[in-house]
């Protein structure tokens, strides 16, 4: 079989290249798609695949490895969520969503490692600030992407915690990603070597396109980077692995050093040389999306701050809020919760005698817990628990408040946030949460006045008076009071010129 006109086609049309060392792989692929189809013509075969886009993208199919697994690299995602996402929302316009892509997806583990990654560092409440787009030619990747299931053999780098708390068991060795953590991310197929990118992947804030190039000779190497580096912002980052680092043309982007990593970066004073010469690379129309899939992002524009970590465990200093002491069953609860073992904790406490199970430290524990896990009936009929027994008890506002949030009940969450205020002032958690919610309501009088109360709060040491007495959050003070302050500044000159911002 003569593979010189199926090297050529592949190539020009979607830049796979098979040199002599590849060759034994393509034929293989050819004769196997043969073989489905009931063809002994390599000839003809090659005239179907002209005129066939089907057959051709099944053939391409065949032909990829699809190498992947979850947390591969993981010193990316660390440096992704330590400090280029916190960068990039303090530099940040207001309003904006955080855009992350990832180039030749395969099927989705990276982009659900993004995911999860994010996650880790800043909880729950911040899947409505950004969203991950994986994208692929092999339609049977991008397939099983969208299904969310995968062997034990896609998780031989992510840790048994990681494991537990995003995926679901389905038997026979296979798992699927939990909702939580792929409401945001979607899957398009795309063609890197097109001339068109769809319009969603512009201004990219990050994009990951790591392990990719190897399949692509030089010339087609250095045209990828270029399209996929006018899809950055000014700013943005494009990482590829360790070992594609060099190869790929730094008259495009700038090579940077982080933290003993290597990535690019796009020129943050405005328009690079690549995104000039690329003008019009982004074209909706040339975009063929997997299927028409329905929008997970919100059907509003999020605030420029994120909203602080949903909770997570940490073990707080006499973490008991109410009259008496915690028995060693709570202590061990409250230690596995702090480590995210959340179902190993609640069984601890289901074992504790049943004077201490009613304790108030005890009760907002499970809450907590509860809230985490998102099953919020069950928080609430918790707080309703703690509340009855102490009215003015500041956790259990608290928590209807996030419960009634997470819920999208805005009226019963200002008046949880309220309480919460009432009982303590310097409480800025609740503040913020009361900002976030009349923000939302486009109100920025009252958003503006909130942040600020938030602001002035953590610029005078109130960290510690969040509220929650067995939790605390991921990010820094310094972090989150700038954050206010950014939202304040936005919301004061919004009032002044007669605009809204609303979520």
């Amino acid at each position: 079989m003569d593979l010189t006109p199926y090297k050529k086609f592949i190539r020009d049309m979607c830049g796979l290249c098979f040199d002599e060392q590849r060759e034994t792989s393509l034929r293989e692929g050819i004769k196997s798609r043969m073989a489905a189809r009931g063809m002994t013509s390599g000839e003809a075969y090659f005239r179907h695949i002209v005129s066939d886009e089907d057959e051709f993208n099944r053939l391409v199919s065949a032909l990829t490895v699809n190498e992947t697994y979850f947390f591969r690299e993981p010193m990316h995602l660390d440096l992704l969520v330590q400090k280029l996402l916190p960068d990039i929302i303090a530099a940040g316009a207001p309003g904006e969503k955080l855009k992350i892509l990832s180039a030749g997806c395969s099927t989705g583990e990276e982009a659900y490692s993004i995911s999860v990654a994010i996650m880790e560092k800043f909880g729950i409440d911040y899947r409505g600030f950004f969203s991950i787009t994986g994208f692929d030619i092999d339609c049977e990747a991008l397939s099983k992407a969208e299904k969310g299931v995968f062997s034990s053999y896609s998780f031989r780098s992510l840790s048994h915690e990681l494991k537990n708390r995003y995926f679901q068991p389905l038997g026979a060795n296979r798992y699927r990603i939990m909702d939580l953590a792929r409401r945001n991310v979607g899957f398009v197929r795309h063609n890197l070597l097109s001339a068109c990118y769809p319009e969603e992947f512009a201004r990219a804030d990050v994009i990951f396109y790591r392990n990719v190039s190897i399949y692509f000779e030089a010339g087609t190497q250095k045209e990828i980077f270029r399209r996929l580096a006018a899809m950055l912002k000014p700013g943005g980052y494009l990482f590829t692995s360790s070992t594609e680092t060099y190869s790929h043309s730094t008259d495009v982007l700038s090579l940077v050093e982080m933290d003993g990593i290597y990535l690019f970066r796009k020129n943050p004073g405005g328009a690079s040389k690549a995104a000039r010469e690329q003008k019009g690379v982004s074209c909706a129309a040339e975009r063929t999306s997997l299927k028409e899939r329905p929008s997970r992002e919100p059907s509003r524009v999020p605030p420029a701050a994120p909203s602080p970590r949903t909770p997570s465990p940490v073990p707080v200093s006499g973490a008991s809020s109410g009259k008496g002491g915690i028995g060693s069953s709570h202590r061990e609860a409250l230690l596995l919760a702090s480590e995210k073992k959340y179902g190993e904790a609640l069984k601890k406490l289901d074992a504790i005698p049943a004077g201490e199970a009613q304790h108030v430290g005890a009760l907002g524990l499970r809450a907590n817990i509860l809230f985490c896990l998102e099953r919020f009936a069950e928080a609430r009929a918790v707080c309703g628990k703690i509340i009855a027994g102490d009215e003015l008890n500041l956790e259990g506002h608290l928590l209807m408040g996030l419960i009634a949030r997470a819920g999208k009940d805005e009226e019963e969450a200002l008046k949880r946030f309220k309480d919460a205020v009432y009982i303590r002032p310097s409480c800025w958690l609740a503040h913020y949460y009361m900002a976030e919610l009349y923000h939302r309501r486009n109100e920025p009088g009252p958003a503006a006045r909130e942040y600020e109360v938030a602001a002035g709060i953590l610029g005078k040491g109130g960290y510690g008076e969040h509220g929650l007495s067995h939790f605390s959050l991921s990010a820094s003070p310094d972090e989150i009071r700038l954050l206010c302050e950014r939202n304040v500044s936005g919301l004061r000159g919004s009032t002044a010129g007669g605009r809204r911002h609303g979520l």
